[in-house]
């Protein structure tokens, strides 16, 4: 039975230390015991489909896994927060954040499984500002990035990968990604929707199906999909599963079934996509008609790898990303080629049918 906390940013360091201990061990002498695991994750959203599909099916328990899905708030830095505490033991989050910390060497963590193997979010704007800007999804790319100028984008986090998403699509269009948008906080996906809707934002930057809600209710259009539309989004590592190195070193059977539960996910998602659609609708996403959901996920699906695999391109995608986002350390401390089997690995995905 899988338990999901919610802890505020602010309270994190007090709440986690009391609710949510630590794994000393993997239970590699327990033979056929259950194993916890903890795995932090900033907000509920179709980037991370893998996770929902391994906890609403509980593909957990056929590796003999108690799972717990901490949801933290204040970015993926909070989760990463978490992670190097030792209070969960691993964190899914947008793969920008870990490996900025290993270029400041700020963690010693270890990239172990791609949740999502494109750029999942999606860039939206309200039916008033594509009126005004003179835009609509059919145009050209170039002419869709390029009205992006004196936009108000709002997004979950700043700093975080809905920011530096919104940032890169505007320097992809030719603008000054720091003074012709406006990148504003605007917490979690339904107070972004409500501040499009209450004229707040001109756009938001959110996975599905948050764009789809903003076309069904009339107020929103989805101007942009960038992990389908854009070559270099496309093979991009965009949510990673990352855990600390030396809990990966001590607990490598974990590590592994973790894996595997996310496999069986994977599995589920590629070859019954119908039957993840209905229990999606059951648990996560009741809110959310059965079409959008289905639309959602089929978008999403070519970034779905059957066995998390990652790869040194997507690894490199992400730190180019990483540069241009003002995060020029990434490319001049860290190498995609000499940090495989280090910093990242397939070693816990390798031959794990799941």
């Amino acid at each position: 039975m899988r338990v999901t906390k919610v802890l505020g940013a602010v309270a994190l360091a007090t709440v986690l230390a009391t609710s949510c201990a630590p794994v000393p061990g993997d239970g590699s002498s327990q033979g056929g015991k259950t194993k916890n695991a903890s795995i932090a994750q900033v907000q509920p959203t179709l980037g991370y489909v893998t996770l929902d599909v391994a906890h609403a099916f509980d593909t957990f328990s056929k590796e003999k896994i108690k799972s717990e899905r901490v949801q933290v708030g204040g970015g993926d830095t909070a989760a990463l927060a978490a992670l190097e505490s030792g209070n969960v033991n691993f964190a899914a989050v947008g793969s920008e954040a870990p490996l900025v910390a290993l270029a400041k060497k700020s963690g010693d963590y270890q990239i172990v499984y791609s949740v999502m193997s494109q750029m999942s979010l999606e860039l939206t704007v309200s039916k008033k500002f594509a009126a005004k800007a003179g835009i609509s999804p059919g145009d050209p790319l170039e002419k869709r990035l390029k009205a992006l100028k004196g936009a108000r984008i709002g997004v979950s986090a700043l700093g975080g990968a809905q920011d530096k998403a919104a940032k890169w699509l505007a320097k992809r269009g030719g603008l000054d990604m720091d003074k012709d948008i406006k990148v504003l906080n605007g917490g979690p996906p339904s107070a972004l929707q409500a501040g499009m809707q209450n004229d707040r934002f001109d756009a938001f930057v959110l996975t599905a199906p948050n764009g789809k809600v903003a076309e069904r209710e009339g107020y929103g259009k989805v101007l942009v999909r960038p992990g389908t539309e854009i070559p270099e989004l496309k093979g991009f590592s965009h949510v990673l599963l990352v855990t600390r190195r030396d809990f990966a070193e001590k607990n490598p059977r974990l590590v592994k079934s973790v894996a595997g539960a996310f496999n069986r996910a994977n599995d589920l998602i590629l070859d019954k996509p119908d039957a993840v659609v209905t229990k999606l609708r059951k648990s996560t996403y009741k809110k959310v008609s059965t079409g959008m959901l289905q639309a959602s996920l089929k978008n999403l699906r070519p970034g779905v790898q059957p066995r998390g695999q990652l790869t040194e391109q997507g690894i490199s995608n992400v730190m180019k990303f990483a540069a241009d986002t003002g995060q020029p350390i990434v490319e001049s401390k860290l190498d995609a080629h000499e940090g495989r089997g280090k910093w990242w690995t397939n070693d816990f995905t390798k031959g794990n049918a799941g």
